[in-house]
This record gives structure tokens, sequence and C-alpha cells, in this order.
């Protein structure tokens, strides 16, 4: 998603800095002064610094004294989140996250496609992870620098030379043990009948499945991954 640089709170132009996930961590004026910094902690229920303890130089300790510098308030949390202060929760598109408890205040709406943790937020890693629309996790954007493998990366995981030996494997297994096609789902079969102008203009539905390796998951030694499938539609009219 886009990632925040620059803020107008009434009329003041501010500098927001972010991490390596596109989270907002400081907002500063045009002197340096730093206004405003959400810290971190385990699942983003550190309120921000603001008022009387703002920072009155750029460390990570919060002061105690009043620096003259104008308040300022700050709504953006977590990638794809917005802090409700009424309710207290982070309203996420799809469902609201509750920072108290590391947990959505709502089940995931892909049911099981999600994760056996139905109310879990960013494979309960939001230090790694991101999840903008309540959805699906999302790996940290990989760092511009290109990095040199080393003789021993294929077997560390985690590492660029691990994940592709993986994905050599995973991918290898995949297309020995999945079904090359499958059946449509109702759902599936209701898209067809979408795209072809109504069910009896429907003449075939069929799936092409594999899998998609998503990514790695650290401390498992195993990689997440998820099932594709493609909707093939056969319409009567051979037209759409």
């Amino acid at each position: 998603g886009p990632m925040p640089v620059a803020v107008m709170i009434d009329g003041t132009a501010y500098a927001v800095h972010v991490d390596h996930l596109k989270t907002p961590r400081r907002i500063s004026a045009a002197d340096g002064q730093v206004l405003w910094q959400w810290g971190y902690s385990a699942f983003g229920d550190e309120e921000p610094t603001i008022a009387a303890k703002r920072f009155t130089s750029a460390t990570t300790n919060p002061t105690t004294g009043v620096t003259g510098a104008s308040a300022v308030t700050y709504n953006l949390r977590y990638p794809g989140q917005y802090a409700d202060k009424e309710s207290g929760l982070f309203y996420n598109y799809f469902r609201s996250y509750d920072s108290r408890t590391g947990r959505y205040s709502q089940p995931d709406p892909t049911g099981l496609d999600g994760g056996w943790n139905k109310f879990g937020y960013a494979d309960s890693n939001p230090l790694l992870y991101t999840d903008p629309k309540g959805l699906n996790p999302f790996d940290a954007p990989p760092s511009p620098r290109p990095t040199i493998p080393g003789p021993l990366d294929v077997l560390i995981p985690g590492t660029p030379a691990n994940d592709a030996f993986g994905d050599l494997l995973v991918g290898g297994m995949n297309a020995m043990s999945l079904p090359r096609t499958d059946s449509c789902k109702p759902q599936e079969k209701q898209y067809c009948a979408a795209k072809c102008g109504g069910a009896s203009k429907v003449k075939a539905c069929y799936v092409s499945v594999r899998w998609k390796t998503r990514r790695f998951r650290p401390g498992t030694g195993g990689y997440i991954k998820e099932e594709e499938r493609i909707v093939n539609c056969n319409c009567d009219d051979n037209c759409k």
C-alpha cells in the first residue's frame, strides 16, 4: 500500500517517518522537532507520545517536560488501519483490530482460508507482517539493497537462497500430488452463470488447480501455501 510521507494538520505540513512495514512512527516539524511518536510494542497497544510527554530529541525514550510545541493528533496506525478514539479499535477495512488483545473483534470474512485462528492479526507477528484489509497477512517490503548469498545460505531457513530452493521443492511436490483440474464449487458455478448470461448458457465449468507458495513461516521450517483456483467457463454462445 501507499507509504505516508507527510501530513497537513491545521494548515501546517509535517513529515511522517515510517518503519520497515510503512507504519508511521514519528511526526516532525520543519525544524526537526518530534511532535508525535508511536513506540514499538507487541501488538500496537502503546499510546502515541504527545502533549507533555513529547520528544525533545530524536531518542527512543520520551521526556516528561513541556516542549512548547503544538500538540498534533494523528490516527493512522499499522498499514491500512485508522484509530477510532471512541471505540478504542483500529478500523481495518473489512473488520476492526483491538490492540489491547492483539486480535480482531470480528472473525475472518474468508473463513478458514485465512488460517485456523479466525481472529488473529498478521500471523500473531505484527512486527514482521501486515494485514492492510483484514484478510491476508503480507510480508514486510523487501530491502531495496541487493544481498549476496553466502555459501551456506541455501541451508539457512529464511534466506533468499533457502526460499528459492524450498519453492523448487514445493513446486515439484505439488506438481506430482495436486490434480490439474477440479469440478466447480457452487460459487464458481455462479461466476460462470454470470459470465455466460445465465446458468442455462453454461456448457461446462471446470477449475485449474495449483498450489501457490506465499512465504516462509519463521520458526517452523515450513512454507505457507494456498490453493490457487482458476475458473474456466465454456459458454453456449461462444461469445464470452
